[in-house]
């Protein structure tokens, strides 16, 4: 027999073991026993045992107490494995079978997996996270879903079946311990590696020797530990460090910015002016392509918000849309490609285009799509077109306005930085002056409406340009004038559409969209890896396919900013130099992140694609750094250190500089200025100046913090502007539509996707049962049980408790969420919800009125500034009828108010808003001061 060992031990000496530490309390099947188990191991294993364990429950050892440590009783450990042994287990997994036994090539037919309780206590009798004896596998719930553990397990398994003896050295009361520097333990410990990653077969097995063959001897059983200084660490762990070292190194040469949502800046920065796009005219098109498409998510998100302010007084909830700030689109082999940060986002607009179908056919959305694609021709094109102008008036123009609130930063000499004012096209050159507070206001440039306004624009050029595409031209041989300069073909009206590229080729052609998964859960199985790879497939010459993929990376709510994803495609679907000889060109609305950047460099380096991007980048932020290792390592993750070497040299160059858009209509100064270079010709045409970003202050941790000037005419993350404009049009989406109509390929569909396979869908076990309707309590276990699909709400509050068993259960493997939504009768995306919103200010959290004990906790806290004027707040509201709130300048908080609020809201998971209701405070001030001194 062996154990896989949980917590670090020393090496063992010649003369005795080292110390070990037992399990933690709180994690069931650790701590203290309750009467179920008691009463199961009575049954089972007997008195003496039983009361054996809970002496040693019941004392605390320490040195010089004349006893054994609690896992050191040889005769304990022995009885409860002979009695974990004789009981029946199951048989392994249907589909984690199916794939151990490809992998080991050993029938795993005889094993049997016990996870009751008294295996649970036999793991813990001897600290181990599991154990084997023979081809039995004693498997505690929190380690049922690590893949390492598993394997390592099934390494030992498949060696005993093959008749591999196993050795060790003599304990107590006849049981053998294995050393893990041992062979058999170095030889599991790299198969159970190999296993989680994905590989195809386990390494080469020794011979069988005399004396082994099948399962150990109950009373003479083999035991392994697996020191933890010696074991290999988690493979979450390492990605861990990898995403922590990363982060030091692009922080050790960046600095924060004055809102944290804006990421972190070089000191020094490139303004890069308008410019032409003669040399990617493919790109700018799918540039203008993402606006388009982005406009179109920001007007089903207005829907969504409109839909639910008219149902929010009927007492449901109101559904929050996440407010997508990206939309990226790549071209590769002839196949269109859309991403965005939020999975929803794709997700919306496949169900827009099956509703405008299924109108269009007369029947049931529901009746399209068995998994072939959509057949979208002329809607996709009149989707494309629609001028949607004002629909789309709630977008934000960059990550930089999803809040309002400012870092605190102590003023400094240096926080007005001087910046030359904007230059604009006829004016005359700006004088060097301070920035003013009320430059943010009215129709000043950097102001709210400005932004608004050049967005619009911005908007409106990119339909008219794409509009061009689907314009047909008669053929002349007049030479044009010079204000077509921006046309694709120099000639203008001498080639078959006023605009022509291989984007806006797609585009005319595209008849079919296809949803897609990309995830490297999918991607784990080689048929998905294949649909993938077919669904790239290039046709001969490469031209246009008129497939058009919208791709997310599962059912997961959070956001991975959309480049990501478009390089998870290439990654999983194996695109290579030969599958994809053409150029691949990624576009968005905004340049790449500082992290993005990288990846998409190392994509083009390691795997020699010819990818044509933005090469110019911006802000850094930790999220993409995160997602990119999680994500782009490999589908196994077998290429982890390779991506963070490469990505590593890049964050780590502390010459690189980050770049910022301006306006169109803001020409450079004409010479050098304090802090702001000499106006110079960029590498891709156009006017480009450095500016070393001003000074604002310091942070309360002491880090410089530094901020754009007001006022300057910059855009921040926008893409550079185009040098020409599109004239308007009369001709309407309708008549493009119909005049390219001939080009839509058709309806074909594309290939099917496989089946999901049913290795990740198995039941949850008895143990993992017990651990959710642990978590979860008797009351709100039993709506559980009641519940069936469809239902919808919980009547109950969804327990805290539960949503950290469920964290707890996941994390390292995301395909038991499935089935555990499934459990609950719920679908993944609303417990993603659940999992991401639990504790965060009026987001799916539960109402404080609903706990007396929050409640008590929260007024014992309140100050007495605060408890006054809430008093005289609400008498007034009584005799006014209105329901005002307390200024929060008016009172002084402390810092145990500030504590138990953040507990209530963030560790205990209820609503930020019910607690700003329940002490009279606007609901906004209230969220704005728990960011602030929210515990890091």
């Amino acid at each position: 027999m062996r154990t896989h060992r949980e917590q670090p031990e020393g090496r063992r000496t010649g003369e005795g073991a080292a110390r070990r530490t037992p399990p933690p309390p709180g994690v069931l099947g650790g701590g203290r026993m309750g009467p179920g188990e008691i009463a199961a191991l009575q049954r089972s294993a007997g008195n003496r045992v039983v009361a054996r364990l809970i002496d040693e429950e019941r004392h605390v050892h320490g040195a010089g107490c004349g006893h054994r440590e609690p896992d050191g009783d040889a005769h304990v450990q022995r009885a409860l494995l002979d009695t974990a042994a004789a009981t029946p287990g199951r048989p392994l997994p249907l589909g984690v079978r199916r794939e151990a036994e490809a992998f080991y090539g050993v029938d795993l037919s005889p094993a049997r997996v016990h996870d009751d309780v008294v295996a649970q206590r036999a793991t813990e009798a001897f600290d181990a996270k599991a154990l084997t004896v023979g081809a039995h596998v004693f498997l505690p719930p929190k380690v049922a879903n690590d893949r390492t553990v598993v394997g390592h397990e099934l390494s030992h398994v498949s060696s005993n079946l093959a008749g591999v003896r196993e050795t060790g050295v003599a304990g107590g009361a006849g049981v053998a311990v294995t050393d893990p520097t041992q062979g058999s333990e170095r030889r599991a410990q790299a198969d159970g590696v190999a296993f989680a990653s994905g590989a195809s077969h386990a390494g080469p097995r020794p011979a069988s020797r005399a004396g082994g063959g099948g399962p150990v001897v109950a009373r003479t059983v083999n035991v392994q530990r697996v020191k933890g200084d010696e074991a290999a660490p988690s493979r979450v762990a390492v990605r861990d460090d990898a995403i922590a070292k990363l982060d030091e190194l692009a922080k050790a040469c960046t600095c924060k910015q004055n809102k944290y949502q804006w990421g972190r800046i070089t000191k020094e920065v490139v303004i890069r002016y308008k410019r032409s796009y003669a040399n990617d005219r493919s790109g700018q098109s799918l540039r203008h392509a993402t606006r388009l498409m982005l406009n179109t998510v920001a007007a089903q998100e207005r829907e969504l918000r409109e839909q639910a302010e008219e149902s929010g007084g009927k007492g449901g909830k109101k559904p929050v849309a996440a407010q997508e700030q990206e939309i990226q689109a790549m071209l590769v082999n002839g196949h269109l490609v859309f991403a965005s940060n939020y999975n929803q986002s794709v997700i919306r607009l496949y169900d827009l285009f099956k509703r405008l179908r299924a109108d269009a056919d007369g029947v049931d959305p529901e009746e399209l799509d068995a998994g072939g694609g959509l057949d979208v021709s002329d809607i996709f094109q009149q989707v494309m077109l629609d001028d949607r102008s004002g629909q789309a008036s709630g977008r934000g123009d960059s990550d930089a306005e999803s809040s309002d609130d400012d870092t605190e930063v102590k003023p400094s000499a240096k926080s007005r930085g001087k910046r030359p004012a904007a230059v604009k096209d006829g004016g005359k050159e700006g004088k060097r002056r301070k920035t003013e507070a009320g430059e943010e206001a009215g129709d000043a440039t950097g102001s709210r409406k400005w932004k608004r306004e050049n967005r619009e624009r911005r908007d409106r050029q990119a339909l008219l340009k794409v509009r061009e595409g689907f314009q047909p031209v008669v053929r002349q041989a007049d030479p044009v004038g010079p204000d077509e300069m921006d046309l694709d073909d120099p000639g203008g009206g001498t080639g078959a559409y006023k605009r022509d590229n291989a984007t806006l080729k797609a585009l005319r052609a595209a008849s079919r969209v296809t949803l897609v998964d990309i995830s490297n859960e999918r991607a784990r199985d080689p048929d998905h890896r294949a649909y993938l790879a077919a669904l790239l497939a290039r046709t001969e010459g490469g031209e246009a396919t008129g497939q058009v993929y919208l791709v997310h990376n599962g059912v997961g709510v959070g956001k991975v900013h959309a480049e990501q994803k478009l390089l998870q495609l290439l990654q999983n679907a194996g695109v290579s130099p030969e599958s994809a000889p053409d150029h691949i060109h990624v576009r968005g609305t905004k340049r790449p992140c500082d992290a993005c950047l990288a990846l998409l460099r190392y994509f083009a380096d390691t795997f020699q694609l010819k990818l044509v991007h933005n090469p110019n980048g911006n802000h850094y932020f930790q999220e993409a750094v995160e997602s990119g290792v999680k994500n782009l390592s490999g589908h196994d993750g077998g290429r982890q250190s390779e991506l963070v070497e490469h990505v590593g040299a890049r964050l780590g160059d502390d010459t690189r500089r980050m770049y910022e858009s301006a306006a169109k209509d803001v020409n450079p100064p004409t010479t050098a200025q304090p802090g702001l270079g000499a106006p110079e010709l960029g590498l891709e045409g156009g006017w480009q100046q450095t500016l070393v970003v001003p000074e604002k202050g310091v942070d309360k941790s002491g880090e410089l913090v530094r901020e754009m000037p007001l006022s300057s005419g910059i855009l921040g993350v926008e893409d550079s502007e185009s040098d020409s404009e599109a004239e308007d049009s009369e001709r309407g989406a309708a008549d493009l539509v119909d005049r390219t109509r001939e080009l839509r390929i058709g309806g074909k569909p594309t290939v099917k996707p496989p089946p999901v396979k049913k290795a990740g869908r198995e039941p949850l076990s008895d143990g993992v049962l017990a651990q959710l309707r642990a978590a979860a309590g008797p009351e709100f276990w039993a709506e559980v049980e009641g519940r069936k699909k469809g239902d919808g709400k919980f009547k109950l509050d969804f327990p805290a408790a539960l949503l950290d068993k469920i964290k707890e259960l996941t994390t390292g493997d995301g395909s038991i969420k499935i089935t555990i939504a499934e459990k609950l009768s719920m679908t993944t995306i609303a417990l993603d919800k659940r999992l991401s919103g639990a504790g965060q200010s009026g987001k799916l959290s539960k109402r404080i009125e609903r706990s007396t004990t929050a409640t008590a906790e929260l007024e014992a806290a309140v100050p007495d500034g605060l408890r006054a004027l809430r008093e005289e707040q609400r008498r007034e509201n009584g005799r006014t009828g209105k329901k005002g709130t307390v200024p929060f300048k008016d009172f002084e908080s402390t810092p145990e108010f500030d504590r138990v609020m953040c507990d209530i809201v963030y560790r205990q998971g209820f609503s930020a808003n019910s607690v700003a209701d329940r002490l009279l405070l606007h609901q906004g001030s209230l969220s704005r001061h728990l960011q602030k001194v929210r515990p890091k």
